[in-house]
Formats: C-alpha cells, structure tokens, sequence
C-alpha cells in the first residue's frame, strides 16, 4: 500500500508545479493577447475583467468566474469567432487545462472554495472488519462477508518491479468457499449503497439500536475468542494479569508429531553451517552473531533455551496450530509457537540453509509474512522467552529487505530489517531479539513481502528464556497477592492509553482514558478478575462512536481550516487499504509533520 501512497504524493507535488509554470509560459501571453482589449478595467465587455488576474495567486482568490471563462473557450465562443486572430487549438487546450488544474486544487490556504462540513461517517462492513484486524496484529479476516475479493493469492502484486506485466493474472477462489477467519460464525448486516451504488456514503449509514446491539455482540465475541488470545500477541499482552507471567494458552499436551500438533526435541546448535555472513543493523541491535552462540552453548547446558531446527521433508502447518519445541531436562517443557498463517517446513535447492537440509517458509505463494504468538509451556513460573534469533535466507535469483518485528509482554516492539542480496547463502541473515529487563517476548512477525519471489525463507529460530531465580526475582512478576489493586489500575491504565490511542486513531486524552477505566473499575467491583476487566474496556472502546465512526475533531469555528496531521492520516489510510494508519502515517503525525 505504501508505494499508492508515494505516487499520490509525487502526482499531487509534480502537479503544482506544472500549473505554475504553465500560466506565466501559456496562460498570461494568451490572455494578454486575446482577452484584454475586450475585458479589461476600462471596457470590462460582459461585466468581466480579466486584468486584475496578474498572477496564479490572484486567481486562486476567485475560482468561480473560471468556469464561465472554461466554457466559452471549450464552444469557441471567446474569443469571438469574428477576430481576425484566434488562438490555435493546442493553445485553447493548453488554457483549458491549466483551468481544469487550478478548479482541483484542493488547499483551502490557496483560496479553495468552502468544502462543506464533512459528514459524520460510521465504518463499513469490511472496514470494521480490517480495522479489529490491524488493531490486534491478524494476519486473518475477523468474519467473512461477500464484500472481501476473493483473491486466493496475491502473486500479481509486486510493487518492487515498478510496473505490471503484460499479462496479469488475479487468482481467485470458488465462490462461496469458507477460508480461515477468527470467528466464522461472527457476520454484520451489508452496508447501505448509497448513489451510484457507493457503501460509503455517511448520508445513508445510519445506526439503529438494533445494529448497535450486534456490533456490541461482536465486539464481545472478539475479545472472548480463545483463538484470539492464541494469535494475537497483542492482545494477549494487553489482558494478561500483570501479577502472573505471559504464557503460551493452556493446550493439550502431546508427546508426537501429529498433522495437527508438530512436535520437535530442541535442537542444541544454532546454525552449525556458519553460514551467516550478515546481521540486521537497521533497528536496535541487541548482541552479535558470536555472543548469541556463546549464550545459547549456555543456556543449553542448563535446560533454559534450545534451537527450532524446522527439520522435515515436506510439513504443513495450518494457520492456528500450535507447534512445540521440547527442550530442558528430559524434554519436559516446551517452546509454543502459534503461527496466524499457514506455514511449510521444506527443502529448497535454491537457498544455504544454516543447518541440515530444510527450513520454514510461507505456505501459500506470495503471503510472505509469517506471525507467531510465542509462550513457555511446562515451565518454571514466571519463565518466558528472553531472547530470540532468526536466520533470514537469501536465495538464488532472488533479493530484497526482510523485516522482522518482537512484540513484549509490556506491549513494546522492536524492530529490525536487513536487504537480502542474491545467491543461496551469501546472503544469509542473523537477527536477534531482547525484551526489556522483567519482561518477555511474546510475538514475532517476519516480513519478507519485499524480498522478491514466492517465498521469503527462514531457519534456526533459537531461544533463550529466563532462569527460575531470575524469574523469581523479576520486579514486574510477583506473587499475584502481592500487587495491590492500585498498581494493577496503573497498569491497565497504561495498557488502554496505548490500546485506545490506536484504536480511536489519535492519542487518548485523560477524559477519554477515564471513560474506559470507569468500565474495568465497574468490572473489578464485581468481583471479575484482571483479564475480564481489561475485555470488558476494551469491547466498550470496540463499539465506541470514536471507534465506529470516522469524524474530524480538530479545533474549529466553523470556518475552512487544514485537516490536522491524524484526521489527514486517517483519510488516507482508509482511502487507500480501508483500515486504520499504520506506524508509517502516525509517526509523522504524532511529530505534526506529515
């Protein structure tokens, strides 16, 4: 999406300047020569005098006598057809245009006519339905609705080639086939179409009492869903009691490898190949190759880490199915790895694995992003991953950046990405990950959908979680007896600013804060623990008008005035992908620059 955004901006800019340059080279000389003897101060013919419009400027001051102006030079009324000269055809075109180019400007600091107050405007279906899905991190649909192309890859988008092909391609799937969603029973009435059969329309998307009962319901059923406390590390940070360690989701535990439970024993090197020629340093370095190694020898040793060596000949794992990493003594406990998206373990011949002969990649081609939600399972309390490391791979005609993204148990990320170059292993990549001092890595999302070709490849996810008396002794993990109910207020308090600030697409001021702290505070009244609490706020914030309805809210007197950095964010955030501004639209808008 963000290259639309780009070209928007370099169109919108390139635009500018050519209707500049165009009126003192085109336009100026053409009126001079045929509009001023007959409109000027002194004969002013038809009560029209062109001479005060000097410059550009001047122009934009009175917009509306150019569409009278527009029409006469469009018939070959004016200039009258009696003159002995006229201007030329490319002439009357290249006047006509610049009038077309000046009549769509859109700033009203350039003397815009008034646009009207914008209409109040509730989501759509498929809005909604994109906005939860951002919110919580899903790399799935929250329902499914006719509304939703049903493209079954999007192998045709590739953005890093600057164009199309001559041929493209769209592959859909079967009409009315089910795919993977959170709650396939969930669904919301169709939107309204509205004039030339457009659902985004405010004048007719009204919201009756009964469609507010069903967003409330869904807002419920998403936040009760177990599969979302699974697949979103998000939203499992933001409802886990602060008094108790985030773990990975009770499951059953299973001994062997089955189609829907994959199970590996740990393996105890981390990419013995040694054949990791670079690190990601575009981010927040956190240890090098050598040092990880060292740890991870260590932790080994004491039953508090392991290496995911992905070792198979050709394995799917469906989107939602846990995977366990056995490692410590006697194998007793378990790293669980949840992805969103279906992943497949396998061997490439184009690609230097960094041990043995497969690795892990996208299943389905072109989805190149792979999320997992992360826990401990079986150990110590209090025990968590510490730290994380990925190889990235590069391929054989292949290249391109690779990001990946952790996601903390205090709801912090960081970040970090490297370019790929070509050739099987030369290019291969070392990324590693540590959480704060008392907290643990909960999520991890790869990205390789700007790495070219099908598939972005992955090896060697190794681990490291904190000791018991490291556990024991962390500040932010005590006994849950021991944190009073002021501290877990502050806590959650902390924990909707963040929550509410995306969710409403603009910071959270205290009076909005209080608003849904009031609604955890009913809840603890009633005696709901922590994690039902922090639910109930955050199905209220679900179906709040600051959430269901897009609006401008910026400071004004009713006159024209400039959209402010987040109402313009989130215009064009659903004008372009249809769901609320990524990280790339709120950064500079938090700074007032974009």
């Amino acid at each position: 999406m963000k290259p639309s955004l780009h070209l928007l901006v370099l169109v919108a800019a390139s635009t500018s300047g050519l209707c500049a340059e165009s009126f003192d080279k085109d336009v100026l000389p053409m009126m001079e020569a045929q509009c001023f003897d007959c409109h000027d101060s002194a004969d002013k013919k038809g009560g029209l005098d062109l001479t005060g419009f000097s410059n550009e400027g001047a122009v934009m001051k009175d917009r509306e006598i150019w569409r009278s102006v527009y029409e006469k030079i469009e018939s070959h009324q004016m200039p009258p057809p009696k003159r002995k000269s006229l201007p030329t055809e490319d002439e009357r075109r290249k006047m006509m245009a610049w009038i077309m180019g000046v009549a769509a400007r859109p700033d009203p600091a350039l003397g815009a006519p008034d646009p009207g107050k914008p209409i109040l405007r509730r989501l759509t279906r498929l809005e909604y339905n994109n906005s939860v899905r951002d919110l919580f991190g899903l790399e799935m649909d929250v329902f499914m609705f006719p509304d939703r192309l049903p493209i079954s890859s999007v192998a045709y988008f590739q953005p890093a080639k600057g164009q199309f092909g001559d041929e493209l391609k769209v592959p859909v799937r079967e009409y009315g086939l089910k795919y993977p969603v959170l709650l396939p029973e969930l669904g919301l009435p169709a939107d309204n179409r509205a004039e030339h059969g457009f659902r985004n329309r405010g004048e007719a998307m009204n919201l009756s009492p009964m469609l507010l009962e069903q967003y409330l319901k869904a807002a419920l059923d998403v936040v009760n869903s177990p599969k979302l406390m699974q697949l979103s590390g998000t939203f499992q940070a933001l409802v886990t009691d602060p008094a108790l360690p985030l773990r990975a989701q009770p499951v059953d535990v299973v001994e062997e490898t089955t189609e829907d439970a994959p199970v590996w024993p740990a393996a105890k090197e981390f990419a013995p190949n040694l054949n990791l020629p670079f690190q990601a340093k575009q981010g927040e370095v956190v240890t090098l190759d050598y040092q990880f190694r060292f740890a991870m020898q260590s932790a080994v040793e004491d039953g508090s880490g392991g290496v995911w060596d992905a070792s198979a000949r050709s394995l799917v794992v469906k989107a939602g199915k846990s995977i366990r990493v056995k490692f410590g003594p006697g194998h007793a406990k378990s790293l669980v790895l949840t992805p969103q998206e279906s992943i497949w373990v396998a061997g490439f011949s184009t690609a230097g694995e960094t041990s043995g002969e497969s690795l892990f990649t996208n299943f389905e081609k072109q989805r190149k992003v792979l999320a997992f939600s992360l826990g401990i399972e079986g150990g110590s309390p209090g025990e968590g991953l510490t730290e994380l490391a990925v190889c990235a791979l590069s391929r054989d005609g292949e290249k391109g950046p690779v990001e990946m993204k952790a996601t903390f148990s205090g709801a912090g990320t960081a970040t970090l990405s490297h370019d790929l170059i070509e050739g099987g292993g030369r290019g291969n990549t070392f990324f590693a990950f540590r959480a704060p001092k008392g907290e643990h890595i909960v999520g991890l999302r790869l990205d390789g959908s700007k790495f070219s070709g099908n598939y972005a490849l992955f090896d060697d996810l190794a681990f490291l979680t904190d000791s018991v008396a490291a556990a024991a002794s962390a500040p932010t993990r005590v006994p849950e007896k021991s944190m009073s109910a002021a501290t877990k207020r502050e806590v959650a308090g902390k924990r909707l600013h963040g929550f509410l600030s995306r969710a409403f697409r603009r910071p959270a001021n205290q009076q909005t804060l209080d608003r849904y702290l009031g609604v955890f505070d009913d809840a603890s009244k009633r005696g709901e623990p922590f994690p039902a609490a922090m639910k109930a706020a955050i199905a209220a914030a679900l179906t709040s008008p600051d959430f269901l309805y897009l609006a401008e809210t910026g400071a004004g007197n009713g006159a024209v005035r400039p959209l402010d950095d987040f109402e313009l964010a989130s215009r064009l955030s659903y004008f372009l992908w249809a769901s609320q501004p990524d990280d790339t639209l709120l950064a500079p808008a938090s700074r007032g620059a974009l």
